[in-house]
């Protein structure tokens, strides 16, 4: 390869790596040789711009599909996911092109910056895609008990209906007011024919009818283990099983060079956190997710002795520890103003009653 170099004292360049036995940069404007390698040099923007499609359709399509938001709805809750991991494909793919384009294009400082920044939405996303899995459970149970809960409340107006008619059939004492009473409380109907049967012979025949009417109206009312709901219980736990795959196959395409292994390795062996070293100078990787390139944006610095990374749950929860400490700042703040709002109207009641005393003096008779 070409490359014009120059020593650390004598130019402004991108320090080569700290891998190197010498403190040697590269500038700007070298360019790889020609053939297969300026050919891989050429392409990696090009797959690192079919990265960014592969997003922006991504985000589109699940975008339709979740509007609008209904949040409480457990149908739209299990419809949701299915948009999410029916697609997951595309930001899958999108993520092992940003990879392959840092890999044909070592040398790319703006490429190897993008692909950690794509690589921490990545861990972002398999937390979320963890994060469906309760969110799907929860939505199933809900499900079932709103199903149980209309089924319940159907039940008891049937009931009661039914208990109304056998009431007025009881206290009726001839077949017409049996009739009248029928039709007031829409029940079975009468017609003049049946009207020439015997009081208790129809009182039996109105039971019975309305009895198995009563038996028709429970059978049709919908259970949460009814046929027609196990497509929907089927459904939830196959975007169950997806997001989970989802979550793995993201934390998978991930490298965590503090611990010289995956997202995935970092996950499933904690506490087994073994620094790389460098063969220059002994000091372990700068932080998750960095690209090699990242020795190459500040040569000055290059030497110094950096601190030691912390993984991504410690850093958010960080995050969490400095929004709660805003929070406690703000509510301080609002405190003491509140506090100087009341002590100035305190003020001004006191300097109005004393013009009042002013003007107005006190009868000492």
């Amino acid at each position: 390869m070409k490359f014009s170099l120059t020593q650390s004292s004598t130019c402004r360049a991108f320090a080569l790596s700290n891998d190197l036995s010498t403190n040697y940069y590269i500038q700007p404007d070298a360019a790889p040789d020609e053939g297969l390698q300026g050919i891989a040099y050429d392409s990696a923007p090009l797959l690192l711009n079919g990265a960014y499609s592969l997003f922006a359709v991504y985000v589109t399509v699940i975008g339709f599909d979740l509007i609008p938001l209904r949040l409480l709805d457990p149908l739209w809750l299990i419809s949701s996911a299915s948009s999410l991991v029916n697609a997951v494909s595309l930001p899958l793919g999108g993520l092992i092109f940003t990879h392959i384009a840092a890999a044909l294009a070592p040398k790319n400082v703006a490429i190897h910056q993008r692909r950690r920044m794509i690589s921490r939405f990545a861990a972002w996303a398999a937390l979320g895609f963890l994060m469906l899995i309760p969110v799907l459970g929860w939505a199933t149970w809900r499900g079932a008990t709103n199903i149980q809960q209309a089924s319940q409340r159907q039940e008891y107006v049937i009931n009661k209906n039914s208990a109304r008619l056998l009431a007025a059939i009881q206290s009726a004492s001839t077949t017409s007011e049996l009739q009248q009473r029928m039709q007031q409380l829409q029940g079975p109907e009468i017609s003049s024919q049946d009207l020439n049967i015997p009081l208790p012979q129809l009182k039996k025949l109105v039971r019975d009818l309305i009895a198995n009417t009563r038996t028709n109206l429970l059978a049709q009312l919908p259970r949460p283990d009814a046929q027609g709901y196990l497509a929907i219980y089927r459904q939830a736990l196959r975007n169950g099983v997806l997001s989970a795959i989802s979550a793995l196959a993201f934390a998978a395409l991930i490298f965590d060079r503090s611990n010289r292994a995956t997202l995935l390795q970092s996950w499933l062996k904690p506490r087994h956190k073994i620094p790389k070293l460098s063969s220059a100078n002994n000091r372990p990787y700068n932080s998750l997710f960095q690209p090699p390139s990242r020795f190459l944006q500040n040569p000055l610095r290059s030497n110094r002795r950096r601190k030691q990374p912390t993984n991504l749950f410690r850093q958010l929860n960080n995050h969490l520890l400095n929004f709660k400490r805003n929070q406690e700042i703000r509510q301080q703040s609002e405190n003491r103003r509140k506090i100087h709002l009341i002590r100035e109207r305190q003020q001004r009641m006191q300097q109005r009653k004393a013009k009042r005393n002013k003007h107005n003096p006190p009868d000492l008779n």
